[in-house]
């Protein structure tokens, strides 16, 4: 005999189901860099290549992540 036939159905457990979001990335803005004019600078100043950056975007990330 099962036990199954005498259980109220009622009283059993359905599995829940989750609803799986994904967790978003942050993203950070980016730094743009500016002379005294208020124009871009596309390049390193010699004291930042006295330093040892090689790319302004490796000194970017570097400055970016001392911000967060």
């Amino acid at each position: 005999m099962s036990d199954n036939k005498y259980v109220d159905k009622s009283l059993m457990q359905k599995p829940i189901q989750i609803e799986k979001k994904t967790i978003p990335k942050i993203v950070r803005p980016q730094l743009i860099r500016m002379d005294a004019l208020g124009r871009r600078v596309k390049e390193l100043t010699d004291e930042e290549k006295a330093i040892g950056y090689k790319t302004l975007e490796e000194f970017n990330l570097l400055q970016h992540n001392k911000l967060f």
